[in-house]
């Protein structure tokens, strides 16, 4: 058994690869919200709320080539 699992490749996904940004950006809020702040130029204490409001099942189809622009996100700002 152990063989078998030198035997297998291992894979890097970096964060250009959208399952892995999604995967990343719902699991971790205060990234997400570093990430819009970044984008949006605005200060991190602005923000109230930041959330994926459409999670993926992680797990399924990494390796999928679906049409995604990216993840819809909410967020809101005082």
């Amino acid at each position: 058994m152990a063989k078998e699992t030198e035997n297998k490749e291992k894979k890097f996904y970096g964060l250009n690869n959208d399952y892995m940004f999604r995967a990343v950006m719902q699991s971790d809020k205060e990234a997400l919200s570093h990430l819009v702040v970044t984008l949006m130029g605005i200060d991190t204490e602005e923000v109230i709320s930041c959330d994926i409001e459409n999670p993926i099942v992680l797990g399924e189809n990494i390796e999928g080539k679906e049409g995604i622009l990216g993840p819809a996100s909410r967020f809101s700002t005082k």
